[in-house]
């Protein structure tokens, strides 16, 4: 079940309806449980009741592993988080990583090839992070959840399961202690949730699926005799797009859905398109992600590093070099693998890592600050590149579409061979570029550079927890501001008849694959 099928358009009123009879006084341990049993359906109908039972074998370990920490201290404490977090690793490593890791080891060694784990946990990666960084909170704060319903609920979350956002328990628990403000607070958060969802709707189905269709052509091309330099930029922007408007439009819907229910997500899309650095990107895209990473991977690393060599009395060089990229380099290395057992993952991971050091450098070095047209043009650059990677399905498809992105064999468009024919070069059409395909690119970066994003649209109405309006989100139309009034919902139902009307095949989420 994903947020646009059949089913869950069924399933979702209904479970709506339920809750709202639940909840005239506020949020209850029965609500609760209506929350966790409706999670478990979603989660188990299209990855069966083998799926959501590692789910629930790995809450609840977590659960028990939460309230050992809470109850030992020093030494003991630690000794019992690091096994917790080590047994999450190995949960997600044999689930995910398994196939790719035993293909190594049979490249290296004699060994006769032995099966691998061939089921798929949706969402493993998502909730193994939620479930480490709730060790951590409570090594920290010694206050474990009690009630292992609510550690359910809170793990089982079906808006967030699939794909994220990366909740921390304290965001999320927090708001369950909220005093309840009844009809006027549901009627605010189910007017934004429908708003947030059809504009969610409408990036995936009418932008996104149209939009990729040029990308995965391109792909496809890759190694064949009409594979040129025109197919290969017009396929690397379309996925850049595709993915844009893919992972973004869930996260509309992943906040749209939770805030029916009254509860508020953190905000993990922000227009990272408009970023005129990579920092800024990073800034802006998958953000629940990049403050895991940052808050349990990078700091640490760093925060070490700097102490040691403080006490060596390193040069400012020096002190950047060993405690700012290197611990870039693994966060983003992590990042990538994090993403997908391959290579080309780790690549993905690299580039960004690479990249980011050069901005930091760029920085320490007190070197010019470059105007944002360049800037605009660099970042977007090495995030195609990174994409390249992230796309292909291995490295040595990734070399070949490298190749078409510098190659001499110029192939033009249907229709515009008229007008190009005294260039020089092979003239004709290529499978997956035509003027439509061009018209969904250029399309694509107005919609991108210049509308403000849906979050912005609604940033009277906190369309996300603890969210701040950013400049960045507002496009061309800053005073844009929506409200729950009648030309606003048909706005959001004109978006959602017009999506659905794309809806004609089962899609899925790209990020549902991590």
């Amino acid at each position: 079940m994903t947020f646009l099928s059949l089913e869950f358009l069924v399933f979702l009123p209904i479970v709506l309806l339920a809750w709202n009879m639940l909840t005239k006084e506020g949020i209850t341990p029965a609500s609760i449980l209506l929350l966790a049993i409706a999670s478990a359906v979603f989660y188990s109908w299209g990855h069966g009741i083998q799926g959501l039972t590692l789910v629930l074998c790995s809450a609840l370990a977590n659960y028990g592993f939460g309230l050992w920490i809470g109850a030992s201290a020093g030494l003991r404490r630690k000794l019992i988080l690091c096994g917790s977090i080590l047994s999450n690793c190995l949960f997600l490593a044999y689930y995910k990583y398994a196939s790719f890791l035993v293909g190594i080891f049979l490249q290296v060694s004699n060994i006769q090839p032995f099966s691998t784990p061939a089921i798929f946990l949706l969402g493993i990666s998502f909730f193994t992070l939620q479930q480490i960084a709730y060790l951590v909170i409570v090594n920290q704060y010694g206050a474990p959840e009690r009630s292992l319903l609510n550690y359910l609920g809170y793990i089982l979350f079906f808006p967030k399961i699939a794909a994220g956002p990366i909740v921390y328990s304290t965001d999320y628990f927090g708001q369950f202690s909220k005093q309840w403000e009844g009809n006027t607070q549901r009627s605010r958060d189910l007017s934004v949730g429908i708003a947030l969802f059809a504009f969610g709707a409408f990036k995936k189905l009418v932008l996104s699926e149209n939009i990729g269709t040029s990308a995965d052509l391109a792909f496809q091309s890759v190694g064949h005799g009409n594979f040129s330099l025109l197919s290969a930029w017009v396929g690397i922007l379309s996925y850049t797009l595709q993915l844009y408007f893919d992972f973004s439009g869930y996260c509309d819907m992943s906040l749209g859905v939770a805030r029916m229910f009254g509860i508020k997500l953190p905000q993990n899309f922000n227009s990272p398109l408009r970023a005129t650095s990579l920092v800024e990107f990073w800034k802006g895209w998958h953000m629940t992600m990049t403050r895991f990473f940052t808050d349990h991977i990078y700091n640490p690393i760093a925060i070490r590093l700097t102490r040691a060599l403080i006490k060596r009395g390193a040069g400012r060089m020096h002190m950047f070099m060993i405690s700012a990229a290197i611990p870039t380099l693994i966060t983003f290395a992590v990042s990538g693998i994090w993403h997908g057992a391959g290579w080309n993952f780790l690549l993905f991971g690299l580039v960004h890592g690479i990249g980011l050091t050069v901005n930091q450098l760029w920085k320490t070095a007190k070197m010019p600050q470059l105007p944002d047209p360049i800037g605009w043009v660099l970042m977007l650059l090495t995030v195609m590149v990174s994409f390249v990677f992230f796309r292909a399905p291995d490295i040595s498809s990734a070399i070949l579409f490298f190749k078409g992105l510098v190659s001499s064999n110029v192939v033009w468009p249907e229709g515009m061979s008229p007008l190009v024919s005294h260039l020089p070069g092979h003239i004709g059409e290529v499978a997956g570029v035509s003027r439509t395909s061009i018209a969904y690119v250029v399309l694509g970066f107005l919609i991108v550079l210049l509308l403000p994003n849906p979050q912005y649209l609604l940033r009277n109405f906190e369309p996300s927890l603890r969210f701040k309006a950013n400049p960045r989100g507002a496009g061309i139309f800053a005073s844009l501001n929506w409200s729950p009034t009648t030309l606003w919902a048909l706005t959001a139902f004109a978006c959602m008849a017009f999506a659905l009307k794309y809806a004609y095949k089962e899609t899925v989420f790209i990020y549902y694959q991590f």
